[in-house]
């Protein structure tokens, strides 16, 4: 049978790299107030889910407009299928991996100003994902290198001075890179 829904209860306290990852029938979680480690893509290719919840008494995550974000790093973890990105820098700074990979029903997506980082396959096999505007048009700078990417050093300059990119290119060519702005 498919999972369909998710609730680990106070007592889990880590969920391990894309451990729900291609759950297509999960429309909802619910993460008890043990949670302190998440990795990456833990909900990827989950397009059919509609709501995220954490425990109030939770610590080190909580959810802001369908964002599962990590207090600590300002990292959004995982999204709902009507997420919408906040635009505050002490919420959100970074879209780590995989957040994003697999949503369906995306079609178009502005990164806000206060975002400087996005994580490898965070837009991966977003089939209709026509248009990916930045709000600011500062150049980005890509690299395969995770220290890089994190320290925010070497990568190759991305620049197209408008702003908005080729989202299917992104989507389904240059998935494999982090992604940055200094």
């Amino acid at each position: 049978t498919a999972i369909t829904s998710l609730d680990t209860g106070d007592n889990v306290e880590s969920i391990g790299l894309c451990a729900f990852a291609r759950c297509a029938s999960l429309t909802s979680a619910e993460l008890g107030k043990g949670i302190y480690t998440l990795y990456a893509g833990i909900f990827a290719y989950c397009d059919a889910l509609d709501r995220i919840t954490v425990d109030s008494a939770n610590t080190y995550y909580y959810v802001v407009s369908g964002c599962l974000i990590e207090k600590s790093s300002a990292t959004i973890f995982a999204a709902t299928n009507s997420f919408v990105i906040p635009t505050d820098k002490s919420v959100v700074d970074s879209i780590g991996s995989y957040t994003l990979s697999g949503q369906k029903e995306l079609t178009e997506i502005t990164i806000p100003e206060n975002v400087t980082f996005i994580g490898m396959y965070a837009f991966h096999e977003c089939e209709n994902l026509a248009s990916l505007t930045f709000a600011l048009t500062d150049t980005w700078y890509r690299t395969e290198n995770m220290y890089e990417a994190y320290e925010k050093t070497g990568g190759t300059t991305f620049p197209d001075g408008t702003g908005k990119w080729n989202a299917q290119f992104l989507s389904l060519y240059e998935y494999e890179y982090y992604w940055y702005r200094k």
